[in-house]
C-alpha cells in the first residue's frame, strides 16, 4: 500500500473544497449507502461495516476542471477506502449495466461507465492523508476516480446504482 513518506502532498486543513451548495449535516448514526440497480445482489451498508471491509490507499490528484493552469484547485492526497472492484464483487453487477450513477446527500449525482469504475485506483474513500473525510471533504464516503475532474469525485454519498444507459 502507500505510504505517504517522500509524497508531496497538501494538508487537509489547506486543500481545497468545492461544493456547489450546502454542506449537509450527516447524522452517522442512521446514514447507510445503498449499492443496487442493475445487481444480483443490493446491499445497504452503514458506516461501520465500510470501516471493516478490506481498505486500500491510493495516491491520486484532485483538480477541478475550471482550475486555471497554476491555480489553486488542485491538489495531492493519498486516499483510503474500499476498491470499486471489492463493490463490484459484494454486488455482482448484470451484464447489461453499462453505467454506475453516484447519488449524494446534497442533491448531486454523477455517473462514470462500468469501465471506468473498475480502473485502477478507484475507490470509494472515506479517508484523506490518514485521517477520516472532513463534512467539507465529503464525510462519511466520496469517490476518488484518477484520472477524472472532481466534478467526477460526488461527496455525501449515499447510493450507487448500476444502470443500463447512459446516465
Amino acid at each position: 500500500d502507500i505510504s505517504s513518506r517522500d509524497i508531496d502532498f497538501i494538508s487537509e486543513q489547506n486543500f481545497f473544497t468545492l461544493s456547489l451548495g450546502y454542506i449537509p449535516e450527516i447524522d452517522i448514526d442512521k446514514w447507510t449507502l445503498t449499492i443496487g440497480g442493475l445487481v444480483e445482489d443490493t446491499v445497504e451498508l452503514t458506516y461501520a461495516q465500510i470501516l471493516e471491509m478490506p481498505q486500500r490507499s491510493v495516491f491520486a490528484t484532485l483538480e477541478t476542471i475550471s482550475n486555471p493552469p497554476g491555480g489553486r484547485s488542485i491538489g495531492n492526497a493519498v486516499w483510503t477506502g474500499i476498491s470499486f472492484d471489492y463493490i463490484l464483487d459484494l454486488v455482482n453487477s448484470r451484464e447489461s449495466a453499462i453505467e454506475v450513477a453516484v447519488y449524494c446527500d446534497d442533491g448531486y449525482s454523477t455517473s462514470i461507465t462500468l469501465e471506468e469504475a473498475m480502473g485502477e485506483g478507484v475507490i470509494l474513500a472515506y479517508k484523506m492523508n490518514g485521517q477520516t473525510l472532513t463534512a467539507s471533504h465529503g464525510f462519511p464516503a466520496r469517490m476518488v476516480i484518477p484520472e477524472k475532474y472532481g466534478m467526477k469525485w460526488p461527496k455525501w454519498i449515499n447510493e450507487i446504482e448500476f444502470v443500463d444507459y447512459d446516465y
